[in-house]
């Protein structure tokens, strides 16, 4: 299938210093062509050229989707496939795979007004005895928890967290939790944790003595 015809009239004047009879329309029309023709190659090698530059960022762009620079910090960007890798540990029971994922300088803050947990931690040492380790005294078995979902942008992962267990004094302790993970190549570096902090309160008041 061809494109549509374009016709048009042109006049060619021939300088007097060129040598030889004056140009037929005819040859007239073959240069014209030819010219056209050289044109539409130079246009499509510049198209080409820019195809592959268009080309060229777009895979830079998507590189630096990945990364980020931070005042000259590059920071690998976290997949969700490795955040559900460390958190499967922790629900599987194996805490210390998963604290080997989380910086020592750790800045976790549990939210709450009345969670006697509830506050700013600011390192790994601080928190692990003063909530995990805590909270653990006071079950009747291990707590078993369950990772519901993990959503991730860039260095932030927010993941859904359910805890199922029995306290020692036969109370029910099922609480659901949401952790805002920040991450710094392959540690976590910043939790904002979100939970069911009456039932903590409770459990605390009834089976801490």
């Amino acid at each position: 299938m061809h494109g549509p015809r374009f016709e048009a009239s042109f006049s060619i004047t021939l300088s007097p210093s060129c040598k030889g009879p004056p140009a037929t329309r005819e040859e007239s029309l073959i240069i014209i062509r030819v010219s056209i023709a050289s044109e539409i190659k130079l246009i499509r090698q510049a198209v080409d050229k820019n195809c592959q530059l268009l080309l060229h960022f777009l895979r830079i762009f998507c590189i630096r989707r990945r990364t980020r620079i931070n005042h000259n910090q590059v920071q690998t960007m976290v997949t969700a496939d490795y955040v559900r890798t460390i958190f499967t540990a922790l629900a599987s029971g194996d805490a210390p795979t998963f604290f080997n994922n989380v910086a020592d300088n750790v800045s976790w803050r549990v939210t709450g007004t009345e969670n006697p947990l509830s506050g700013q931690y600011n390192s790994k040492a601080e928190f692990v005895p003063a909530t995990f380790q805590r909270l653990g005294k006071l079950m009747d078995g291990p707590l078993k928890l369950e990772l519901v979902n993990v959503i991730v942008d860039g260095d932030m992962a927010a993941v859904e967290l359910k805890a199922n267990g029995k306290a020692k004094n036969g109370l029910d302790f099922a609480n659901e939790y949401c952790w805002v993970c920040q991450f710094e190549g392959d540690k976590i570096v910043k939790v904002r944790a979100y939970l069911d902090s009456a039932l903590v309160k409770r459990c605390i008041e009834e089976n801490e003595k």
